[in-house]
């Protein structure tokens, strides 16, 4: 019997990929399940996280 584990040594590329689904997912569910309206400071930290995310994801390659 195999037993496969995840390590804790995650790529860059999984961490920013994990990164944008999270902030894209809580913007989604605030909006739609918690009919929450986010303001300009909620959208520019998302933002600034997705960036965070695109320098992870590309930024070797930049």
């Amino acid at each position: 019997m195999r037993v496969y584990r995840r390590t804790a040594a995650h790529s860059a590329e999984d961490s920013g990929v994990l990164t944008a689904q999270g902030i894209v997912f809580a913007l989604l569910w605030g909006r739609l399940v918690d009919g929450w309206q986010p303001d300009r400071f909620d959208l520019l930290g998302a933002g600034i996280a997705l960036f965070g995310a695109v320098v992870m994801l590309w930024g070797r390659e930049l």
